[in-house]
């Protein structure tokens, strides 16, 4: 062996055979252990532009067609800044549904997970929709729909986009419809992202009100814009300071786009004390097309020599497309006030109403709104109190309202049971509210709940949840009652048809009321109520008729639940008609 390398193999210690001189040479060499793969790093979000349209008109399915490059366990969409009230994201192979999320109450900018093992090379379609199982049919409600054309592909080697879906199947290579972003992986845990100015068209003349000469923003902002926008055609975006002062109704009865946005979520209006409503956005006979509100907090507390203040927060009257957004009423309002000496005021009666009118295609969203503090009750029964949210027979659209918040009101919390057209409450939740926290009609549902009731004694009667006519729908409600006054659910004589499903209801022992109450006549099937769990744990009632908890005056089946009478004194079905039990356990 030549010296040199017999050397530098000494020094580095290998011998004759290429070893290392440092290894156990005691036993059989040691295999390396195999390094595991690294995982694959997802690629960032599939950009798919900003919305420049907003359709608000169609009730089909709508999305984007992909192209799935590396195989994948999940796959997150992005909702667009301009898409509304959809119901439902569904991923779906050669037509079929592999798998669906329930969207309702889900904000532009948020992300949608979608769980499937997909491989490379498939084709696949993530479309949203807005469809509603009325128990008897699945009707294709309408939602707004964000669009913006596009050049496809779009990719990013895991994911390629090849184009956009519409009428369920049709494909067009020009637009993208409802999501702004796609990526690999679950990124439903995201922060909501959201510009508040993003789903302005962009056709709209957004006015910043501090940077407009001809408006004075310290001065009456609500005559300020009207006396603007005398001038101009109504298709107009105001950006709002935080404290700007707010003296008189602004009236808009007709116009193209209206949007009054607070230049950050915390704003404030500060309200005249002699205002009675803030908002009064369109007419019935639908001449306001479009709408938005957001980032507003109206402040009503405190009171003077003119006395309390008293101010509705909107009506509106919308034909195509209304949003409403993180909006507060802080303060108590005092409908009826009595100066003495035969001096009174009564203020408004509604105080927020949302009505869609015109041809009925109009679709409107309430989101996060919050007002806590109710309405001053009053014994002099003739006036009436201020209604909170509401939607009277003029409404013919769709409302969805999601993650709202109503407490302490006189008469009724979401009472929407006038209209034809369908509201529909999505995370609701609601304390202390007379009346009824939720009141439903012909066509409207609730789907999540949470009603409370902790201090009631001597307050006017309060029901929890009130389906009162035609074929409402309720699902995933939670009553929580120690100190109720009245029945907490009623099912009344009105309902055709009616459907509760997966109820908890505690009524405590300051209640002497029924915790379901069902009237009427009809057939059994008409009534599905399934999947509950009654506790009762009230006192036996000063009446007869209130001797049981669940009270039943018509044909009906009561299936998969629990009556838990063990803590009170009372049976747990009475009424005239015996409903029939198919897996219901009774506790006495």
């Amino acid at each position: 062996m030549n010296p040199i390398i017999a050397l530098l193999r000494a020094l580095l210690g290998i011998d004759r055979d290429g070893r290392d001189n440092d290894q156990d040479q005691s036993g059989p060499e040691s295999p390396e252990p195999d390094e595991p793969e690294p995982e694959p790093v997802p690629s960032g979000p599939l950009e798919l532009g900003q919305d420049t349209k907003r359709q608000s008109w169609h009730g089909d399915q709508a999305g984007i067609r992909i192209v799935i490059t590396e195989p994948l366990e999940s796959i997150s969409v992005r909702l667009s800044a301009m898409t509304r009230s959809a119901r439902w994201v569904s991923l779906k192979r050669d037509g079929e549904r592999i798998t669906r999320e329930f969207i309702a109450g889900t904000m532009p900018g948020e992300w949608v997970a979608l769980d499937a093992e997909l491989e490379a090379g498939e084709t696949v379609e993530i479309v949203a929709d807005a469809r509603f199982n009325t128990g008897d049919q699945i009707e294709e409600r309408r939602f707004a729909r964000g669009r913006t054309s596009i050049e496809y592909p779009i990719e990013n080697g895991e994911i390629t986009v090849t184009g956009g879906v519409y009428g369920d199947s049709e494909i067009t290579s020009n637009y993208r419809y409802c999501f702004d972003r796609v990526q690999r992986g679950d990124h439903s845990n995201r922060e909501r992202e959201f510009d508040p100015l993003s789903d302005i068209p962009a056709d709209v003349t957004v006015v910043d009100v501090v940077d407009e000469s001809e408006i004075d923003h310290e001065g009456d902002l609500s005559k300020e814009i009207e006396r603007y926008l005398a001038a101009r055609p109504v298709h107009h975006a105001f950006v709002v300071p935080d404290g700007a002062r707010w003296s008189s109704t602004l009236e808009l009865p007709s116009g193209d786009f209206v949007a009054l946005i607070g230049e950050d979520p915390g704003m404030v209006l500060d309200v005249d004390r002699s205002l009675d409503l803030a908002f009064d956005l369109g007419h019935r006979r639908g001449t306001l097309d479009e709408a938005i509100l957001r980032n507003i907090t109206l402040d009503i507390r405190g009171e003077d020599e003119r006395g309390e203040i008293d101010t509705g927060f909107v009506m509106a009257h919308i034909r195509r497309f209304a949003a409403f957004d993180n909006l507060e009423l802080v303060g108590q309002r005092a409908r009826y006030q009595d100066f003495g000496g035969g001096l009174e005021r009564v203020g408004n009666r509604f105080t927020f109403l949302v009505q869609m009118v015109g041809d009925g295609s109009g679709v409107a969203s309430v989101d996060n709104l919050r007002m806590l503090d109710g309405d001053t009750e009053t014994r002099k029964h003739q006036v009436g109190h201020a209604i909170a949210t509401s939607a009277d027979p003029a409404h013919l659209g769709r409302t969805v309202w999601s993650n709202c918040d109503l407490r302490n009101w006189v008469d009724n919390g979401y009472y929407v049971k006038n209209s034809p057209g369908p509201n529909e409450l999505v995370n609701a939740s609601g304390e202390n509210n007379a009346g009824s926290t939720i009141r439903l009609g012909a066509r409207d549902s609730v789907e999540g709940a949470t009603v409370r009731f902790d201090e009631m004694t001597d307050r006017k009667p309060a029901c929890g949840l009130w389906m009162q006519s035609g074929m409402p729908i309720a699902t995933d409600v939670q009553i929580d009652a120690p100190c109720g006054n009245h029945e907490l659910i009623r099912i009344s004589t009105g309902c055709e048809k009616a459907i509760l499903k997966n109820f908890e209801v505690f009524a405590g022992e300051r209640n002497a009321h029924h915790t379901l109450r069902v009237s009427g006549s009809g057939d059994p099937g008409d009534i599905e109520i399934e999947d509950f769990e009654i506790t009762d744990q009230s006192p036996n009632g000063t009446l007869s008729d209130f001797d049981s908890s669940v009270l039943c005056s018509r044909p009906m089946t009561l299936r998969d639940g629990t009556i838990d009478v063990s803590g009170c004194e009372r049976s747990a079905i009475g009424g005239k008609s015996e409903p029939t039990l198919e897996d219901v356990e009774i506790v006495e």
